[in-house]
């Protein structure tokens, strides 16, 4: 499974996924400055368990789109990266699922599935002040049932027994599983079941010069069916 635990020093602070064959996306604030190390544990779901943490150095940070690019220590050739498509901005709101790995609580143990459907496309939230692109999620399954709550704080503290979320993929729920965006810090006030995710096309064009070779698909919707263009 290309879905993955982040873990600094030792303790669970999010989730990555695979984008490439030696490189994860994760959450920004789940990780330390450019250059500094992280430790990366993939869950496989054939036994129901993890395989071993694995070094990983983080590439590309950014803060604003709440996003890092972390390079791990060897290739993971035995595991398919998830694809990447650029969301349009049409009315017709697709269904999306995730999955990660909560922080410990509430009874949760091991990895943690989500799903719902897009509420906004586009929308802005604020990041310490600064207006940052995001798409705003309804939650039908998993998040509802607890107190809705963004992941953590502005300054990184966490405030949901959820945290460990952060950085999941958002994915279209189509055979490909193409990745819209990854779940993301906000401030903006929340609703029962919303969460909010960074734009996959701004996380793309931030790391595309450390990912050769990695083509950002856009899809539309029509007839209720989910199309993919030329990869741009």
């Amino acid at each position: 499974m290309s879905i993955a635990k982040v873990i600094i020093d030792g303790v669970p602070k999010g989730t990555a996924w695979l984008i490439q064959a030696q490189h994860v996306v994760t959450a920004a604030h789940c990780v330390g400055t450019e250059g500094t190390n992280a430790r990366i544990q993939f869950f496989n779901p054939a036994n129901n368990s993890f395989d071993a943490e694995v070094d990983a150095t983080v590439v590309r940070r950014n803060l604003l789109l709440d996003a890092a690019l972390l390079r791990l220590s060897a290739p993971r050739p035995d595991l398919a990266p998830l694809a990447v498509s650029k969301c349009g901005t049409e009315n017709s709101h697709p269904n999306w699922n995730g999955a990660g790995f909560p922080a410990a609580g509430e009874g949760l143990v091991g990895i943690f599935g989500f799903n719902g459907s897009v509420a906004l496309m586009r929308t802005t939230i604020l990041r310490a002040g600064v207006p940052a692109a995001a798409i705003q999620l309804t939650c039908v399954q998993g998040l509802n049932q607890f107190p809705a709550q963004q992941l953590v704080d502005d300054e990184g503290t966490p405030i949901h027994a959820l945290a460990g979320i952060s950085g999941s993929a958002v994915c279209l729920p189509d055979r490909a599983e193409r990745v819209l965006g990854i779940v993301r810090c906000s401030m903006a006030p929340l609703g029962p079941g919303t969460i909010y995710a960074t734009p996959i096309e701004a996380v793309w064009a931030e790391f595309a010069p450390h990912l050769p070779g990695i083509a950002l698909h856009q899809w539309s919707r029509t007839g209720g069916s989910i199309h993919h263009d030329a990869a741009r």
